[in-house]
Order: C-alpha cells, then structure tokens, then sequence
C-alpha cells in the first residue's frame, strides 16, 4: 500500500481473493473509509466480471475428435521424394555409373588446358625479353661495330677509336 490508499496491484488480488490476511484487513478498512478506492474496486470488479461473462460466450470447443498424429504422413511424404543432391553425395550414388570417369576425364582435360595456356604465356614472355612489337631488337648496336653511326651507313669512329 502506498501513503493513505492501496495499489492497484494489492487492490486486485484483494478482489481476486489472493491477498494475505493482514492486506485484506488493511484494504477492507480502507475500503469502508474512502470513497475514491470503494469506486476503483467496483469499477475493476466491473471488469472482471464483464471479461469472465464474456470469455464464457466465445469459449472455443474442443476439436470433434483428437489430433491425428501426422509422422506418419511426413514420413510417407520424405520416402516418396528423390533424395537430395547431399544425400546423394554422402551415399556415393552421384559417383556410380561411369560418372567418376567423366568427371575424372573433365577434370584432367581442364588441367592440361590451363597448363599449355600458362605454358605458352610464359614461352611468349621469354621470348619477348628484347624484341619490340615487329620482332626486332631494340638493343643499340655496340660503339664498335661498323654499322654503328649515321643513317648513310658511312662509320666515324669515337675519338679515342685507333685505326
């Protein structure tokens, strides 16, 4: 209870008949005192009331005869679907009739394939070191060969070259 008047809480279970003995005398005396409480019980005993009548109207009846237990039809049902891909796998009948070999086949024909691809990339690569993009040198010819010099073709030999 709070200062003078009693709490919700404790109003209801002393309504409800489930308060300890010492709060229904507390309450009931309360009750006989002030008028303000005397009207929130009678208006929560209202309420009560009008809710248990009207649960007693729309009460649901119980089914005509019990649930029938449906695991069996469940199990019907799995046995008569095709097993899962998982299923399948775990039982190896994925892997029966010949297939391994193609998958086997398919698996080596792929390897083979990414190996020449990577192979011939990497020849090409190699072979590419010091060719432009028409397959000639880039290299400068050396200082000392005759053909070193100006576009005419005729040579000059460095300064400190002795012929």
């Amino acid at each position: 209870m709070s200062k003078d008047h009693p709490e919700e809480r404790d109003l209801l279970l002393y309504l409800d008949g489930e308060a300890e003995a010492q709060e229904v005398k507390s309450i009931c005396g309360h009750l006989g005192a002030c008028w303000t409480c005397r009207m929130r019980a009678s208006e929560m005993q209202a309420a009560i009331v009008a809710y248990a009548s009207e649960r007693e109207k729309n009460l649901v009846n119980n089914p005509p005869r019990p649930w029938k237990d449906l695991r069996s039809d469940f199990q019907t049902i799995r046995r008569s679907a095709p097993p899962s891909l998982l299923r399948r796998i775990r039982s190896g009948a994925i892997f029966r009739a010949g297939r391994v070999a193609v998958f086997c086949g398919a698996g080596t024909a792929l390897a083979a394939l990414g190996w020449l691809v990577l192979s011939e990339q990497t020849a090409a690569a190699h072979s590419n070191d010091g060719a432009d993009h028409n397959g000639q040198s880039r290299r400068q010819p050396a200082c000392d060969s005759p053909t070193a010099g100006s576009a005419s073709g005729s040579s000059r030999a460095p300064a400190n070259y002795a012929a």
